[in-house]
C-alpha cells in the first residue's frame, strides 16, 4: 500500500486523481503479498473519451505503460484490475461501471490466461480512489514512506466497498511493519500495513564489488552505507547507488552505528588489521547476515584470527565466507550478485538452492530432495 508513494505523490501534487489497487488477501501460491499495491493513472484524455462513447472502451488498451505502476499479480489479474480502476476514478461505462470495489482471483480452467492465477493460488484485490484532497494524515503517511521513514496506513472494506484510512482513525494505534486484516465494530474490515525504516546494508571496502551491491542493495529497500579510509576510493563517481559514504576506520564506523536484526554486514576490505576487529564487532551483534570476501584458503586464515580474539565458536559459524553463493560468476556485478542473493536468502532463512530441487510450497515451507 506504500510501496509506490513517491508516485502517489507525484500524481497528487500535481492536481490528478489516481486509482491504489491494493492485495487484500493471498491463499496458496501468489506472486506478491499482502499489502503490495499498483497504481492506475489514467491519462486526461480518457475521461472524456469516456464520456462521450456510445460502446465501452478497452480501459486496458487506453492506459499505456507510463500509466500502470506496480503489479498486483504475475500479470494474470491485471486487467481485470485496471477496468475496476476506471471505474473507482468514474471513468466506467456499461457493464464496467458500478463495479465492487474488492474482488477474489483464483484459478479458473475455462479462463486461466484471461482471467485468474495460473499459478494455483488465490489474490483478493481491493480498488480505492485517491484525489488531491486526501487528508493531510494520510499524505504524511505516504510522505514518510516516500522519505524511506516509518509509515502506516488502513484499508477499511465492507460490503464490496472499500476506503482508505488510517491506523490512529480507526483507534488501532502505531501498527508493527508488516500487514494484518483487523475485524472493525460495524461488521466490516481493515488491512492495516506498517513499514518500519529500511533495514541498513553497511559495506566495508569501497571497491568496484561495492558500487554493484549498493545499486542491488538499493533496489531491494535496503539503506546501502559504504565506509572506507581511504578517500580516494570513497568517491560518489565510484559508488552512485550509495546512499550513505562514510570516510572512517570500519570498526570505529560501526561501532558509532545502530543495528538490528535485520542489518546485514559485508566486508569487502582485504584488510587484516581492519578486518579482524570489525569482525569481533560484528559477530558479537545480532545482525541479519555477516559476510566476508576472500578465497576458502583466506576464510580458513580469518577463522584462526578470530578464534585468537575470543570469539566463541557458535558466533564465528555465522560468518559466511567466503561470501556469497555458489553462481561461478567473476566480474564484479557477477560477484555482487552473489552476496545480495545470499543475503536475501538468509533474510528469509532459505538456503539458496535452486527451487527445482525442491518440494513444497514456494513461499512457504520449502523442501530440498536434492
Amino acid at each position: 500500500m506504500l510501496d509506490h508513494a513517491a508516485r502517489v505523490l507525484a500524481e497528487l501534487d500535481a492536481g490528478r486523481s489516481l486509482a491504489l489497487a491494493v492485495v487484500i488477501g493471498v491463499d496458496g501460491s501468489a506472486p506478491h503479498p499482502v499489502g503490495t499495491s499498483m497504481l492506475v493513472l489514467p491519462p486526461v484524455e480518457y475521461a472524456a473519451r469516456a464520456a462521450t462513447a456510445s460502446e465501452p472502451l478497452d480501459p486496458w488498451l487506453a492506459v499505456g505503460p507510463r500509466e500502470v505502476v506496480g503489479n498486483v499479480s504475475g500479470g494474470c489479474v491485471e486487467a481485470d484490475v485496471v477496468t475496476r480502476a476506471m471505474d473507482a476514478l468514474g471513468l466506467g461505462a456499461g457493464s464496467t461501471a458500478d463495479l465492487p470495489a474488492t474482488c477474489s482471483y483464483g484459478w479458473d480452467a475455462d479462463r486461466a490466461v484471461s482471467l485468474g492465477l495460473t499459478c494455483g493460488g488465490v489474490v483478493g484485490v481491493a480498488v480505492v480512489r485517491l484525489d488531491p484532497d486526501l487528508p493531510a494524515d494520510m499524505r504524511a503517511a505516504f510522505a514518510a514512506a516516500a522519505s524511506g521513514g516509518a509509515a502506516s496506513l488502513a484499508l477499511v472494506m465492507h460490503d464490496g466497498a472499500a476506503h482508505l484510512s488510517t491506523p490512529a482513525r480507526l483507534g488501532l494505534g502505531e501498527p508493527a511493519p508488516g500487514a494484518r486484516l483487523v475485524a472493525l465494530p460495524d461488521g466490516g474490515s481493515a488491512l492495516v500495513v506498517g513499514r518500519g525504516a529500511p533495514p541498513a546494508l553497511l559495506v566495508y571496502g569501497a571497491t568496484d564489488v561495492a558500487g554493484e551491491l549498493a545499486a542491488f542493495g538499493r533496489r531491494l529497500g535496503y539503506r546501502v552505507s559504504v565506509c572506507d579510509p581511504r578517500a580516494a576510493f570513497l568517491r560518489p563517481e565510484r559508488l552512485p547507488d550509495a546512499d550513505e559514504l562514510v570516510l572512517a576506520r570500519p570498526v570505529e564506523h560501526l561501532r558509532a552505528t545502530p543495528t538490528d536484526a535485520r542489518t546485514g554486514v559485508c566486508v569487502l576490505s582485504h584488510d587484516e588489521g581492519a578486518e579482524v576487529p570489525l569482525l569481533v564487532e560484528a559477530l558479537g551483534r545480532d545482525l541479519g547476515y555477516v559476510g566476508a570476501l576472500g578465497s576458502r584458503r583466506t576464510h580458513a586464515w580469518r577463522v584462526a584470527l578470530l578464534r585468537d580474539a575470543g570469539v566463541p565458536p557458535e558466533r564465528i559459524a555465522l560468518l559466511r565466507g567466503p561470501i556469497g553463493l555458489d553462481l561461478g560468476g567473476r566480474t564484479a556485478a557477477e560477484t555482487a550478485l552473489s552476496i545480495v542473493a545470499e543475503v536475501v536468502a538468509c533474510a528469509h532463512g532459505r538456503g539458496g538452492g535452486p527451487l527445482s530441487c525442491g518440494v513444497g510450497a514456494i513461499h512457504g515451507e520449502l523442501v530440498r530432495t536434492h
